[in-house]
């Protein structure tokens, strides 16, 4: 079985690779405070350079969003949506997240979800859940 890998889509590549993501981000956008966006405001977002849109690879059947927080004291990589279905090596997507994200001057990641994460990601060292947001410093 191979094995996904996380491959960003770059904004120049929207076009081709929207199709793939958009119909995994739709049924995303229906959980959490995902109802306050839609799909052509998200990827005018990513288009801007402002989102991040990931792809699990080759598969293409997981997409991911993520944004940088610059905050005052810290730079947090966020992860806003996972969608799909989420690889068996999923760990391995996570760390490449978080190494991409130490790159970029990130010194934590953060996500939030549902209850269920608390305890999947947990066993990964996010175990600072301030308002039901799980954070890892990196």
């Amino acid at each position: 079985m191979t094995q996904a890998v996380l491959r960003g889509v770059q904004p120049g590549e929207l076009d081709q690779f929207w199709p793939i993501a958009a119909p995994l981000l739709e049924r995303g956008l229906k959980h959490g405070a995902g109802y306050r966006w839609t799909l052509s405001a998200l990827r005018r977002s990513v288009a801007e350079n402002r989102r991040f849109l990931w792809l699990a690879w080759p598969a293409q059947d997981c997409a991911l969003i993520t944004q940088i927080e610059d905050y005052p004291a810290a730079k947090v990589l966020q992860i806003l949506w996972v969608c799909g279905r989420l690889p068996e090596n999923w760990r391995a997507i996570l760390t490449a997240l978080e190494r991409w994200g130490a790159a970029q001057g990130c010194t934590e990641i953060e996500t939030g979800g549902r209850f269920g994460w608390e305890r999947q990601l947990g066993e990964e060292g996010y175990s600072d859940v301030p308002w039901v947001t799980l954070r890892k410093e990196i």
